[in-house]
């Protein structure tokens, strides 16, 4: 197969929309001291990555709830259990009344590839796929906005 990687994108943090800490634009690691965290399971890359940002800047996060998925996180952070860092992709999708996006003063960068076939026709379906998916990145990318 044939792997085209869309541009590299940082980890966001969501938040529900009442949290105080939707006042800042911009939110640093000290910023999650004391607060209810909802991770990702503890084999996850992403989640072995934030937990690693955390213990280097000496935060102490209330880790409870876990879950397999960033959609499951986002919808826990909907309902207000808590704060959380996942994909912008997602973030972006789960955006809403409920729950706020907010940019890391701290890079986690999220890359994801398309997987393609090699020896197939071309898919029309499968092109468009793609190229939403690389408008949406780029749509994403902090220099855009």
């Amino acid at each position: 197969s044939r792997s085209l990687p869309l541009p590299a994108l940082d980890e966001v943090a969501v938040l529900p929309a009442a949290h105080p800490l939707v006042q800042q634009p911009v939110l640093a690691a000290q910023d999650f001291a004391g607060q209810p965290f909802i991770s990702l399971a503890r084999d996850d890359p992403y989640r072995q990555q934030i937990d690693a940002v955390f213990t280097q800047a000496g935060v102490e996060r209330q880790l409870g709830l876990e879950t397999a998925s960033a959609v499951s996180v986002c919808a826990l952070v909907q309902q207000g259990l808590g704060v959380a860092i996942v994909n912008p992709y997602t973030a972006q999708a789960c955006a809403g009344p409920q729950l706020v996006v907010r940019p890391l003063a701290f890079a986690i960068p999220y890359q994801v590839h398309v997987l393609l076939p090699l020896h197939r026709p071309a898919e029309p379906a499968v092109d468009a796929l793609v190229a939403a998916l690389q408008h949406t990145a780029q749509a994403l990318q902090p220099s855009a906005g």
